[in-house]
């Protein structure tokens, strides 16, 4: 099972998978005002965006501005059907499919995360504000990655079974 390459791929890709459960995606934070000290920072990460704001005793707080329950659902249903294949060895052909379907949902990850990052810039409009993207932004191409080389290999894999059955 773990001998072969491509459970090695397709467990990596799950564990880059589940880790954008773990990591901040984006963040963007408004330079206090010279006049006020109020200082804004949005936080997205996979269940939540998150306003920080400080400086203001009265008005320090967080405030969940959206729930981004989706990247959530679609890393954590991604991470499992990646721990489900590892252990379909015997049926290639499922394995495959179950790989292909992988990266289809991390590519509407991607979709969904770049969605909520222009929905979290849209609280800075009109303002100076510096945005920066996490590492969890960028672990999705990641396992993308990892799920394309898992299917290329069960494939390799697939093609060597038939070959050897064309010689009985």
């Amino acid at each position: 099972m773990i001998q072969r390459i491509q459970s090695l791929y397709l467990l990596i890709a799950a564990v880059l998978a589940a880790s954008v459960l773990a990591f901040d995606i984006w963040s963007g934070e408004v330079a206090p005002d010279a006049n006020q000290g109020i200082e804004q920072v949005v936080i997205l990460d996979a269940s939540e965006m998150v306003m920080e704001t400080t400086g203001n005793t009265e008005a320090e707080a967080d405030m969940v501005v959206q729930n981004t329950f989706w990247i959530a659902l679609l890393c954590g249903l991604t991470t499992i059907l990646g721990f489900i294949a590892i252990f379909l060895y015997k049926n290639r052909k499922l394995q495959n499919t179950i790989s292909r379907l992988c990266m289809l949902l991390l590519t509407g990850v991607l979709v969904i995360i770049f969605f909520y990052i222009d929905e979290g810039k849209a609280y800075f409009q009109n303002t100076d504000y510096e945005s920066m993207y996490d590492v969890a932004a960028f672990l999705p191409i990641a396992s993308i990655a990892f799920f394309f080389l898992a299917t290329r290999a069960i494939t390799a894999d697939e093609n060597l079974v038939r070959s050897s059955e064309r010689l009985r």
